[in-house]
């Protein structure tokens, strides 16, 4: 247990792994809670939370795309990276009240979910 908290690869990998569950989490909620928002609830929060799930479905093809890749330092980097610019273009855009603009914030979170999934099969 001391090597792995010694490996610098390995700690700065399980930190990164944490704050990412914690910020998709996080996110989810607060998406869930700007759906309520809206006229239409039921049927925006029922879509959030159907867009929610839909990483656990791509599971195994991500999987194979993860299997795949030869440079996984490097993918699991810039996945990280563009993960990121994604969360920080949903908080922009997550200040307008338009059903149109939370249908494109609910793909990008999806897009956004499944390379996190993508990433952690890596």
């Amino acid at each position: 247990m001391k090597n792995l908290g010694r490996n610098r690869a390995f700690v700065t990998l399980t930190v990164a792994d944490l704050f990412e569950t914690i910020g998709t989490s996080l996110f989810n909620i607060i998406l869930l809670t700007y759906a309520r928002t809206f006229a239409q609830a039921n049927l925006m929060v029922s879509l959030v939370s159907v867009a929610t799930v839909l990483p656990g479905i791509f599971g195994m093809l991500t999987g194979r795309l993860a299997d795949s890749q030869t440079n996984k330092r490097g993918w699991l980097a810039g996945l990280k990276f563009v993960q990121a610019a994604l969360y920080l273009v949903l908080a922009q855009l997550i200040t307008e009240k338009q059903v149109g603009l939370l249908l494109i914030i609910i793909v990008i979170n999806l897009c956004s979910d499944v390379l996190g999934m993508l990433s952690g099969s890596l």
